[in-house]
C-alpha cells in the first residue's frame, strides 16, 4: 500500500501547505494543511486492506492525532462516495466544527433520511446509515453544549485565521462557493420525489441529479490557491457551476486556482470552460480522482481530452483500469480471444496525489500507488485488458 510510504516521509512543515487527494477507484476525501499542523478535510472515503476512513488512516502514518489537528471536516454532499467512513471520522474528530449544506439540515431531509432507515422497500447505500450516525453526534454535541456545527450555501465563509497565527506569516480563507439558494430548492424537490412510502415496489434509491447541491471551494492560503469543485455539476445558469460564475461575476471570490480538483471525476457534466477560464489560472495542476462501479467508468475519453487540453499538469489518484489480469491456462485464453472477450478487473490499485510548497516557491507534485498522469490513463486502461 502507498501508505506505508508515509512515516519515513512524515507531516509537513510548519510552514507548508499541503492537499492530499484521495481517490481509490470509488470514493474521494481531501486532506489539507494550511499551516502550523492545522488541518481540515473534505468528505471520507475507505481503501481496500485499510481499516476506517483513509484521512484517520493518513494522519496515523504522519504520527498525528486526529482529533487534536483537524479543525473542519466539510461534508460536500450524500453521494455513497463521498461519504462512507464519515461518521466515524467526525466520531474521531471531537473538536472538528462540522460543515454541509444547509439543504442536509433541512426538515425534510431529515424526515427523509428518518424515513429510509425505517422503510424496508428501498436500498440507500451508505449514504442514509453515515447521515443518521452523523445527525446523532451531532445531537449528542448539541447537548453536551458544543455546537460545532455550520452550514453552507454559496459565499459563505467556512474557516479563516490570520497570518500571525500561523508558521508561514499568510492569512488562510476557506470559502464555500456552491450551493446556491435556488439549488436547495431543486434538492429538497427531487428528494420529496423521492420519498418512500408503503406498498412501494423495493428498488435502489438513485442520487438526485444533476448534483447542484455539492459544496464546491474555494481555498486560499496566501499565494497557494486552490479550486475543490467537488461533485457540482452543470445544469442551468442559476443553477450548479452556473451560479457559482454569475456569483464569481458579481463579485469575484478571490485570486485565480493554481490547483483544481476537478469536480465529479471529470465527467463532462461538470466540465465548464467558463470556470477554466474566470476562475483558473493558466496551466493549473489539475486533479481528478477516477470513478468506477460496474461497467461505469469517469472519466470518459472526451472528459480526459478536454482536460489535457487546458493542461498538461493534470493528474489521476488512481489508474482506475485495475491491475492486470492474473495468467491463465492457454486453453483458456485461447477460447476468450477465439470469441473475442475482454476480462477487465473490477478492483483498481489504490493511490493518491499530494501536493506541497512554501509561499514564494512552486508546488512539488508526489504521486503515490497507482496514481498517474492524467495523459496515461487511457494507456492504462488498454493494458489492462486481457
Amino acid at each position: 500500500m502507498p501508505f506505508s510510504e508515509l512515516a519515513r516521509i512524515g507531516p509537513p512543515a510548519p510552514d507548508e501547505v499541503e492537499v492530499t487527494i484521495f481517490g481509490p477507484n470509488f470514493g474521494e476525501c481531501i486532506v489539507v494543511h494550511f499551516g502550523s499542523n492545522r488541518w481540515f478535510v473534505i468528505d471520507s472515503c475507505s481503501y481496500s486492506g485499510i481499516s476506517g476512513p483513509a484521512a484517520l488512516h493518513y494522519f496515523k502514518q504522519l504520527g498525528l492525532d486526529a482529533g487534536t489537528v483537524v479543525e473542519r471536516i466539510i461534508v460536500t454532499h450524500w453521494h455513497d462516495d463521498h461519504c462512507k467512513g464519515v461518521s466515524e471520522l467526525v466520531a474521531a474528530c471531537p473538536n472538528a466544527s462540522i460543515w454541509m449544506a444547509a439543504a442536509l439540515t433541512s426538515r425534510e431531509f431529515i424526515r427523509f433520511v428518518q424515513r429510509l432507515s425505517k422503510n424496508k422497500t428501498v436500498v440507500a447505500g451508505h449514504k442514509a446509515a453515515e447521515f443518521s450516525q452523523i445527525l446523532e453526534e451531532l445531537l449528542k454535541r448539541q447537548k453536551a453544549g458544543q455546537p460545532t456545527f455550520g452550514v453552507a450555501s454559496q459565499n459563505m465563509l467556512v474557516h479563516q485565521a490570520i497570518g500571525s497565527q500561523l508558521a508561514h506569516g499568510a492569512p488562510f480563507r476557506l470559502l464555500a462557493l456552491s450551493p446556491s439558494h435556488g439549488d436547495h430548492l431543486d434538492f429538497l424537490s427531487r428528494i420529496a420525489a423521492q420519498m418512500p412510502s408503503a406498498g412501494r415496489q423495493k428498488g435502489s434509491l438513485g442520487s438526485p441529479s444533476p448534483n447542484e447541491i455539492s459544496i464546491a471551494s474555494l481555498v486560499e492560503i496566501g499565494d497557494a490557491v486552490l479550486l475543490l469543485g467537488a461533485d457540482l455539476e452543470n445544469s442551468k445558469p442559476s443553477s450548479g457551476w452556473g451560479a457559482v460564475l454569475r456569483a464569481n461575476d458579481a463579485t469575484p471570490f478571490g485570486a485565480k486556482a493554481q490547483i483544481y480538483k476537478v469536480p465529479h471525476h471529470g465527467s463532462m457534466t461538470g466540465h465548464n470552460p467558463d470556470v477554466w477560464g474566470e476562475m483558473i489560472e493558466k496551466e493549473p495542476i489539475a486533479v481528478i480522482t477516477p470513478w468506477r462501479r460496474g461497467r461505469g467508468r469517469l472519466p470518459s475519453r472526451e472528459g480526459v481530452k478536454a482536460i489535457t487540453a487546458l493542461t498538461k499538469r493534470a493528474f489521476a489518484t488512481s489508474d482506475e483500469g485495475g491491475a492486470r489480469p492474473k495468467k491463465r491456462h492457454a486453453s483458456v485464453q485461447t477460447f476468450l480471444r477465439a470469441n473475442n472477450i475482454r476480462v477487465h478487473s473490477l478492483q483498481a490499485e489504490s493511490g493518491f496525489v499530494r501536493l506541497r510548497k512554501r509561499q514564494g516557491q512552486e508546488w512539488a507534485v508526489e504521486l503515490f500507488g497507482a496514481a498517474c498522469r492524467l495523459s496515461e490513463l487511457l494507456k492504462r486502461r488498454g493494458s489492462a485488458k486481457a
